[in-house]
């Protein structure tokens, strides 16, 4: 019997609970290592097309997921990452297909300063 382990992985646990949870990440990679990182990833999400997801899996390492994962819960409880959500398991973020609103106007307006 094949058994396909993609269909049972669940990353929910790595959910942010608390943007506290991002000062021990600040502390261990240092500031600069830390905001470098999130600036990296804020801009891969920019540059995703409506309808693209990101399979957590295949996009960071093992030791890396939990802040992947936390660092993407933080842009979209702060409004950086509108129109975008993650799965029930945590193991695809995806940005919505949406018609232009003021929203994607102001992603729009942030992906440039990606580019």
């Amino acid at each position: 019997m094949i058994y396909n382990m993609k269909t049972t992985l669940n990353f929910s646990h790595h959910r942010l609970t608390s943007s506290s949870q991002l000062k021990e990440y600040i502390t261990t990679m240092g500031n600069q290592a830390f905001w470098a990182y999130a600036e990296r990833l804020y801009c891969k999400i920019v540059m995703m097309h409506p309808g693209e997801a990101l399979i957590i899996d295949d996009v960071v390492a093992e030791a890396n997921r939990d802040l992947l994962i936390k660092l993407l819960c933080e842009f979209m409880a702060s409004g950086i990452a509108q129109g975008f959500h993650f799965n029930a398991t945590f193991t695809e973020f995806r940005r919505a297909k949406l018609p232009i609103t003021q929203s994607t106007n102001n992603n729009l307006k942030r992906k440039q300063k990606c580019m």
